[in-house]
């Protein structure tokens, strides 16, 4: 309990230094509102920073649906359970993808839970239930922004965050998660690599914290499991210059027989690499994407339509639903639909979107008409964090109907005493306690103890001219169809048993694959036999093979025939 106490003591510090502060700069960041009775706090990455500050640089101007799909689901549980004095708000911030941002509007959402005083020196009670977070999209605010909750008691939800450390409830008990961890991605990308007969691979990465956990995990479990790295490249996260992404080409090129690389990047540094691999001819290289590198794999095909042919990726299942009553919503908005006081970015979204100027902006040649509504129509595409969004709100949603029904009564109107003093623990476990029931087109969610869904990922493949499903990775098992997956080498398409390999060579002389597994022959497909013959004879020792045996090459050449005739 005292530890309790020492927490509020620094958590009110922080928030009255943070109302002192705005005091003195009479400005307070933008933000998103919806007036209700029980309030939500959103986080979610508009625009960049430098030095902890937001800058006017847009980081991705689709972000904004993430906005939209809170007030989407809000809206939607408020019409469909109306409960007279009780609804549900929403109050938004720019994370800006920074750190101390994230935790500074973290701390503005805390603060509004602060009792105010009137000017007779009575203590107006706050009547509005600010119930938790729904806090963002990348691992690093989430993780501040949840070492900040954690003291402060109140749960949040990620739906973009997916390090692996976030599972740890040790230091995060307050946080729950509508996205996979990345250590399961990790182990999904080595099981298909594996499938597919890669042993020796090439691994590039962006430098940005959830890409090098993801990297690192990767790592761990493919020396683990046999699978050696040729090259291992970080990009810097602000490298844009063509020539340095074909630096790393050069490298990969210098061990030819490493024709697979696995990519943990940006959307950005997936295209660059593509586009380099085009330029300069190196068109024998295989890609396998983690899913930031693939958020939009329309781009990467535009981008390098040659590159691009026979490329793999790997996303959580969540992110390829369509969610279409929200597709039809966000089509509909227009800047004159969209209330300035709940989303206050919309008409910088729309102006950076289709690059024309709204009443009172001279920033572009243009101005906005009915060909931008028209484009926002027909070019819509659904960012992948849609539905994990809409998950976290409708998550918070249930448990606020829960408490509502149990605490004050069915027929109570409003938020009572008893939903305001509800004990926090009480409302972490209701939480997790919630299972979202599938429906058409989304999928079952629920919670594990620790906070986190079930780990399905979907598998995708573009074969030159349709990117498709070719299988999936759920919870351990995995379906991979090869004889559906096509790769090229130069202008020749190989599916299949034909599947390009990726192996060191025979014996391998690179000195980073001394932990490679020992000499097998592996040939891919859906139900794997296993052999085992005595191709040498007994050694000085029982651990060292002796002189070739012929019997035994005649026996695997035997095994390898029967298989051939059978399939």
């Amino acid at each position: 309990m005292e530890t309790k106490k020492i927490a509020f003591a620094v958590i009110y510090l922080a928030l009255l230094v943070t109302h002192l502060s705005e005091a003195q700069n009479c400005s307070q960041p933008q933000k998103g509102i919806l007036d209700g009775e029980v309030i939500l706090g959103l986080l979610f990455p508009f625009h960049s920073s430098e030095d902890g500050k937001c800058i006017s640089s847009i980081s991705d101007v689709d972000t904004i649906q993430i906005l939209e799909a809170a007030k989407f689901a809000v809206s939607r549980f408020n019409q469909r359970y109306s409960i007279p004095g009780l609804r549900i708000g929403l109050e938004a911030w720019d994370s800006c993808r920074s750190e101390e941002i994230a935790v500074e509007r973290s701390l503005l959402f805390l603060g509004d839970r602060v009792n105010v005083i009137d000017s007779n020196g009575d203590v107006c009670p706050n009547r509005k239930l600010r119930i938790g977070m729904v806090a963002d999209e990348i691992s690093s605010t989430s993780r501040a922004v949840a070492s900040l909750l954690t003291n402060a008691w109140t749960p949040q939800i990620s739906y973009g965050g997916t390090a692996p450390d976030l599972s740890d409830k040790e230091k995060y008990p307050y946080l729950l998660r509508t996205v996979p961890s990345d250590k399961y991605q990790a182990q999904a990308m080595v099981d298909v690599a594996k499938r597919i007969g890669w042993k020796y691979v090439n691994v590039i990465y962006t430098e940005e914290d959830d890409h090098q956990r993801a990297f690192q995990a990767f790592k761990d479990i493919a020396g683990e499991q046999g699978i050696c790295f040729a090259n291992e490249h970080g990009i810097k996260q602000k490298t844009t210059v063509l020539a340095a992404f074909e630096s790393f080409l050069a490298d990969f090129s210098r061990k030819p027989n490493a024709k697979a690389v696995v990519a943990f990047v940006t959307q950005e540094h997936a295209g660059y690499l593509l586009k380099a691999a085009q330029e300069n001819g190196h068109l024998d290289l295989q890609w396998f994407f983690s899913y930031e590198g693939m958020t939009n794999p329309i781009v990467l095909i535009q981008g390098a339509p040659l590159a691009a042919r026979g490329m793999m990726g790997m996303a959580p299942a969540i992110f390829t639903v369509n969610v279409q009553d929200f597709d039809d919503y966000f089509r509909s908005l227009t800047p004159e639909t969209v209330s300035t006081e709940s989303n206050p970015w919309f008409a910088e979204y729309w102006q950076e979107k289709y690059q024309c100027n709204l009443p009172g902006s001279s920033k572009y040649p243009s101005q906005c008409d009915q060909t931008a509504v028209d484009s926002h129509s027909s070019s819509y595409i659904s960012y992948p964090y849609i539905p994990t969004t809409l998950n976290a709100i409708d998550t918070f949603s249930s448990v606020v109907r829960d408490l509502h029904d149990s605490l004050c009564g069915i027929n109570h109107a409003g938020v009572c005493d008893e939903m305001l003093t509800v004990d926090s623990d009480e409302l972490l476990q209701k939480l997790k306690q919630v299972t979202l029931q599938a429906t058409d087109n989304m999928m079952e969610v629920n919670f594990d103890e620790n906070g986190d869904i079930a780990p399905i990922y979907d598998i995708a493949n573009y074969n030159g001219s349709v990117f498709s499903l070719v299988g999936n990775w759920t919870s351990g098992i995995l379906s991979l169809d090869v004889s559906k997956v096509t790769m090229w080498v130069g202008d020749d398409p190989k599916t299949g048993s034909d599947l390009p390999v990726s192996e060191c060579g025979s014996p391998c002389t690179d000195s980073q694959c001394e932990t490679a597994e020992e000499k097998k022959v592996y040939i891919p497909g859906d139900v794997i036999l296993g052999g085992i013959f005595p191709i040498h004879g007994k050694g000085s020792s029982d651990q060292d093979c002796g002189t070739l045996d012929a019997e035994g090459v005649i026996q695997l050449e035997a095994m390898l025939f029967a298989l051939e005739q059978i399939n």
